[in-house]
């Protein structure tokens, strides 16, 4: 589905390589980013995880999508799009996540990325609904994601266990039948305007 890079404004997307590594393993090692992710994700985060992951997208038998963040080179993050099991009720839903590495936090650059991945996975699939789950206080990726036309559809509570806490879990969805509806309001502007930096390489 995403076999090109795509050109966002101030970013890009991209296939993770052997040598965004040590970028990984640098900007992930960052206990302000393992605090938001589920504990599959490394802490500490160390250059030989990073290795092991990059190998795993590269493998090509899995069905999960996991695109570098690259801003000016260099792999700033990472966003994943994980589709329901093929042949099971959930199978025409996905998961989306996504980390960025705190330099790069406050750029607006989660937001694009999100809403980029969403259109051209709806735009290239037969996905009905994306969905993301976020924790309890992470405030931040509650905004990114409405900012890219997700809705909060309630709360999950006592969902998760994070850190010898127990959260709940607002639960944020998009569907392909209102997505175009909300992404058009988002700001004021319309899909084509907001879309005008995004390109194929």
């Amino acid at each position: 589905m995403f076999d090109k890079p795509i050109k966002l404004e101030g970013c890009r997307l991209r296939g993770l390589v052997e040598s965004d590594a040590e970028s990984i393993a640098e900007l992930a090692d960052n206990p302000e980013v393992a605090r938001r992710m589920r504990n599959l994700f490394p802490s500490p985060y160390r250059i030989q995880d990073a290795r092991w992951f990059i190998d795993h997208c590269a493998r090509g038998d899995s069905v999960e999508t996991h695109l570098a963040i690259d801003v000016t080179g260099r792999a700033a993050g990472v966003v994943g799009l994980i589709p329901g099991e093929a042949g099971e009720v959930h199978a025409r839903t996905a998961e989306i996540g996504d980390w960025i590495g705190e330099p790069f936090w406050g750029r607006g650059i989660a937001t694009q990325v999100v809403s980029a991945l969403c259109r051209l996975a709806f735009e290239n699939s037969d996905l009905l609904r994306i969905f993301a789950t976020v924790f309890e206080g992470n405030t931040a990726s509650c905004r990114v994601l409405e900012k890219a036309g997700f809705t909060r559809e309630g709360v999950m509570r006592a969902h998760v266990e994070k850190g010898g806490e127990i959260l709940d879990a607002p639960n944020i969805d998009q569907s392909s039948f209102t997505y175009l509806e909300q992404f058009d309001s988002l700001a004021g502007r319309n899909a084509q305007t907001t879309f005008e930096q995004m390109e194929w390489e």
